[in-house]
């Protein structure tokens, strides 16, 4: 019991509990709304059959690849000798190391998770229900707000804890991209 209290009890553990808490909320939010804002554009928006399988393609692809994949891209991307900070903008002793960093590469990791939960429930809404508003007199904002949001919101309380559960199993992101000034417990 010594070595638990030790750790329970450690600062720099501590630190590292409420910034992974942090992450994982904000991975949470972040990612449940650009999921939605996809799966709406997906369930809702008259494109054409091919691209929306175009849609899909592209927003599966970051669950293919192993999460440290975008991790490692940020780096060449925005770090130090960076293709975009670097090369690009000319900016000299860039850091891609931190918080905004990490949110940003498990957002983009993540968010299909939350695209694939809310796709099928937004396209399972029935069409009439948001008709008949509109047929009152509703305003297409006011249609959005209290008919289709209400609808959803079980569905974004799942993608939410499913992002916010992955975050908080992710190992490889924080491990590249945290660094010093930002411990997590993975």
């Amino acid at each position: 019991t010594a070595g638990l209290v030790a750790i329970l009890t450690d600062r720099h553990q501590i630190r590292a509990f409420w910034n992974s808490l942090l992450l994982a909320v904000l991975v949470g939010l972040a990612g449940t709304v650009l999921g939605f804002l996809f799966a709406f554009t997906a369930a809702r928006a008259r494109l054409p059959r091919g691209l929306i399988t175009a849609i899909d393609a592209a927003v599966l692809l970051p669950l293919v690849s192993p999460p440290f994949t975008t991790a490692i891209a940020m780096i060449f991307s925005f770090g130090p000798r960076g293709l975009i900070t670097y090369d690009l903008l000319g900016l000299k002793g860039a850091s891609v190391y931190g918080l905004a960093s990490t949110l940003a590469s498990e957002v983009m990791t993540y968010f299909p998770i939350a695209y694939l939960t809310l796709r099928p429930l937004l396209a399972a809404i029935d069409s009439n229900v948001e008709g008949m508003a509109l047929s009152l007199g509703a305003s297409r904002w006011r249609v959005f707000r209290t008919v289709t949001l209400p609808l959803t919101i079980p569905g974004l309380a799942n993608a939410f804890l499913l992002l916010f559960a992955a975050s908080l199993a992710d190992f490889a992101t924080p491990l590249i991209l945290a660094g010093n000034s930002f411990p997590v417990l993975p």
